[in-house]
């Protein structure tokens, strides 16, 4: 995707010949700091309307449809790219002025319950197999309800996350772990419940790395 006199338009690549398509999403009114992101073939992006209106938008190209939040905000400035977590169904809007959690199946829109110290949202993780999100300022991380109440705070131990899982320890179907990374190459263990303490193992990493950590499981 990308932005063309003032059009918010899909690129498509045939992987046959290589031929190229441009599809026109939606006119963009105001410049937007962060791009869209993709996620399971859809597209979500922040938006401001010709009536000023500040929208987070997720495009379904297979259908050609556009389900939009009207945010209740006066602005719009994204600290990062709207995150789509299918497994969840839900969106994750990070702005200067406050999150959201939006759900495309009912239109509802959450403001989580940040505390008034939280510095701008940098990771969000969403529990697959649960109904808990996972976010972190880089200097605490909140365990939430999808309603956006918090059910845990995690403070850091003096180091910063650069990344969150949720991990299904025993294999039952509950995530009941959350895995930190930290940029001194650690990596924590807490529980998702409590958010307490589990332990700690050191993993391979360049020391200060500030890069997002993903996961992938083999055991």
């Amino acid at each position: 995707s990308h932005i063309k006199d003032g059009i918010f338009y899909l690129l498509t690549v045939s992987l046959s010949d290589g031929s190229m398509t441009e599809t026109p999403i939606e006119e963009m009114y105001s410049p937007i700091i962060q791009m869209p992101s993709c996620t399971d073939g859809q597209i979500v992006y922040a938006s401001r309307t010709s009536d000023n209106a500040c929208q987070v938008c997720i495009y379904d190209p297979a259908g050609d449809q556009t389900t939009s939040f009207d945010l209740p905000i006066d602005s719009i400035y994204p600290v990062l790219p709207p995150i789509y977590i299918p497994e969840s169904d839900l969106i994750y809007y990070a702005d200067q002025e406050t999150d959201f959690i939006l759900y495309p199946a009912t239109q509802d829109i959450i403001t989580p319950a940040l505390p008034d110290t939280w510095e701008d949202t940098i990771y969000v993780a969403a529990d697959p197999l649960g109904d808990r999100i996972s976010i972190t300022d880089g200097n605490i991380i909140l365990l939430l309800n999808k309603d956006g109440t918090v059910s845990a705070t995690i403070p850091s131990p003096g180091v910063a996350p650069i990344g969150l899982s949720f991990y299904d320890e025993d294999h039952d179907g509950h995530s009941d772990i959350l895995l930190v990374p930290y940029n001194n190459g650690s990596l924590y263990r807490y529980t998702i419940d409590q958010g307490t303490f589990i332990g700690k193992s050191d993993i391979s990493l360049y020391r200060n790395n500030t890069d997002y950590t993903s996961f992938e499981y083999d055991f």
